[in-house]
């Protein structure tokens, strides 16, 4: 084998704007493929080795997943299923390793601007990708008797 896994963060992540009366099976499908099922499949691959090396793993989901907005359903369910994930890895993987589901809500990404075409206002009051990776770097260097199952992290405007 090669080096050891230390941490695996998954990240990937496709928006789904659409209206109730208008989701497709096609979005649905796009949508927690990206956001759930490459997670699941990656996890599943990589099981024992990330046993046997004691590797972290991060899901990052969504505020989304603790709430709903409209015309986010197929966003919004697999957000909610990332967090369904990283608590079921968290009962299977409780003796080797920890599982932290984080879930970030308004930081300064072209996530929004993919979808709806426009850029984000103010972005100055939101949170910078750079600092979400200071953030979860800090939790993964917390000793391997500390562990955070779940983080939830939202922007605070600035006045």
């Amino acid at each position: 084998m090669g080096e050891p896994i230390e941490a695996v963060v998954n990240c990937a992540g496709v928006m789904s704007l659409e209206s109730l009366n208008n989701i497709s099976a096609s979005e649905i499908d796009r949508t927690f493929g990206v956001n759930v099922r490459a997670a699941m499949l990656l996890v599943s691959g990589l099981a024992e080795q990330l046993k046997q090396d004691h590797a972290d793993i991060v899901n990052v989901a969504s505020t989304v997943g603790l709430k709903a907005y409209p015309d986010q359903a197929a966003y919004g369910a697999s957000k909610w299923a990332m967090r369904g994930f990283s608590q079921n890895l968290q009962v299977e993987l409780k003796d080797t390793n920890r599982v932290i589901s984080l879930c970030v809500g308004g930081f300064n990404s072209d996530i929004a601007k993919k979808v709806t075409g426009k850029e984000i206002p103010d972005p100055e009051n939101w949170m910078k990708p750079s600092d979400i990776a200071t953030f979860i770097k800090q939790i993964l260097d917390l000793p391997k008797n500390m562990e955070v199952t779940e983080i939830i992290i939202n922007r605070k405007p600035v006045k």
